[in-house]
């Protein structure tokens, strides 16, 4: 995915990364991704055990943090992260919460 992006990219222009990577934040390869990108959850709530994936249990906590937005270092500002842990009109909407972020290109 990396090796993508750079082909993709090659003028190094910022990038937004989001999705579902079914992994959690200790895996080695996001471990790899942290290098050059920001997960922009994490920075803004480093210390937060909220997870993404619910699978549809309401009953017990959640903290699989599976899903992410990611943004090239040095090339965004942060303003805010969120994971929306919300049931709109009583009903699950997926087994994943979304993470919410906003960001800014850095001028």
């Amino acid at each position: 995915m990396l090796a993508q992006i750079t082909v993709r990219n090659p003028k190094n222009e910022p990038v937004i990364l989001m999705g579902d990577f079914n992994t959690t934040p200790e895996h080695p390869r996001l471990k790899l991704l942290e290098k050059e990108w920001v997960n922009t959850y994490a920075a803004l709530n480093p210390k937060s055990t909220s997870g993404t994936f619910n699978g549809f249990h309401t009953d017990t906590p959640v903290n699989n943090c599976i899903d992410y937005i990611w943004v090239t270092r040095q090339a965004f500002i942060i303003h805010s992260s969120e994971i929306r842990a919300e049931k709109p009109n009583h009903q699950w909407l997926s087994d994943h919460y979304p993470v919410l972020s906003v960001v800014e290109i850095k001028p």
